[in-house]
Order: C-alpha cells, then structure tokens, then sequence
C-alpha cells in the first residue's frame, strides 16, 4: 500500500472546507405557513388510491386471490390423500419419484 501524501490530504481537507462553507452561505428556504399543507396536499395526490377506477375490473387482486385459494385446495387435498393408507404411496411417489414414471405405471395397472 502506497503511503498516505499529506500535501494531497491538505488539498482534499481544504476543498471540504471550502464546500462545506459554501453550503452555509446559501439562503434558508422560504417556507410559509401553508407550504407545510401543500406539500401534504401534493404528497397524497401523488399517491395511488387502494381502490379501482370506475369501471375498470381489479385483476391483478383476483389473481392473486384465485392462486391462494388454489395452493389452499391444492395442500388440503396433498393433506387428505397423505391420511389415507392406500392413496400414501402413491402421493409419496408423485411427490418424491418422477411423477411421470408414477403416473404410467398406475394408469397401467388400471
């Protein structure tokens, strides 16, 4: 590692100090006693509403909502099938073998 130059350091230090005291020399900004209001009024126009626009159909919120009820029905029924001692090895396999492998040799067996 190269040793620290202190003429560079000296520069670096004074141009901070040169741009800090520039910073203090700006003005303060005017701020009235409704800037306040209006920026809150500015901040909560900017913000999108939870509610649809008139006429427009929400699908974003019923996709997400059909996907969560079917992974609810999908994990009941993995549940249901995995409680019943003839239907276990066969969710077993699906679930842990090549479903694919699985599903030819019980149509098979049918």
């Amino acid at each position: 590692m190269k040793p620290a130059n202190p003429v560079r350091k000296e520069k670096i230090r004074k141009l901070f100090e040169h741009l800090q005291a520039a910073h203090r020399s700006q003005p303060e900004p005017d701020a009235g006693p409704g800037w306040r209001a209006g920026v809150m009024r500015a901040v909560s126009r900017s913000r999108p509403s939870d509610r649809p626009a008139a006429g427009s159909f929400p699908l974003d919120r019923l996709v997400w909502r059909t996907a969560m009820a079917a992974s609810l029905v999908a994990c009941l029924l993995v549940g249901y099938l995995l409680a019943q001692p003839e239907s276990a090895d066969l969710v077993a396999s699906l679930l842990f073998d090549d479903p694919a492998e699985t599903l030819v040799a019980v149509l098979s067996d049918l």
